[in-house]
């Protein structure tokens, strides 16, 4: 089973404009290796708690539907 690839991006509404990204973490085949990180606009740190948070819970929620599907078989 391949692994599941996933995005998470928060633009402005009605815009182009890339708030938050998350780049998945890079071992260094390709590309130069990095950990995982939030690439986070200085235009939404007033609000970086509420995006931390969220970030985390569609995680865990991501990672519960996975384990769920593979359980399932």
């Amino acid at each position: 089973m391949l692994p599941v690839t996933r995005s998470l991006q928060l633009e402005e509404q009605g815009t182009n404009l890339q708030l938050v990204k998350y780049h998945r973490r890079n071992v260094g085949i390709m590309s130069p290796s990095h950990p995982p990180y939030l690439e986070i606009s200085p235009s939404v740190y007033h609000i970086l708690d509420l995006v931390l948070v969220t970030f985390i819970y569609a995680e865990r929620i991501s990672k519960r539907r996975e384990a769920g599907a593979r359980a399932a078989g």
